[in-house]
């Protein structure tokens, strides 16, 4: 089934304003992805790496009614672990 942002963002049992300061940005800011509209790829990817998602899947269906599945999970960048280096 189909889960709206904000009920992801629940069922990681985060607030609004929890879910702001992972991202980086505003709670009003997290209000709008949540209401919807036009959205870029990379706010959402952003949205869901602060929530902590780790793997994303787009399912397209195209004009025929197949299903095609597509893996976003490698654009999301995964924060370092405290064993990790990063070059900078």
């Amino acid at each position: 089934f189909a889960m709206t942002l904000a009920a992801v963002r629940k069922a990681v049992g985060f607030t609004q304003e929890r879910l702001a300061e992972q991202v980086g940005t505003s709670q009003s800011h997290i209000s709008q992805i949540e209401a919807g509209g036009d959205l870029l790829v990379s706010t959402l990817l952003s949205y869901l790496r602060g929530a902590g998602i780790g793997a994303v899947t787009l399912i397209v269906t195209a004009p025929s009614g197949d299903h095609v599945s597509v893996d976003l999970s490698s654009m999301i960048e995964r924060p370092a672990k405290a064993s990790e280096s990063v070059e900078r």
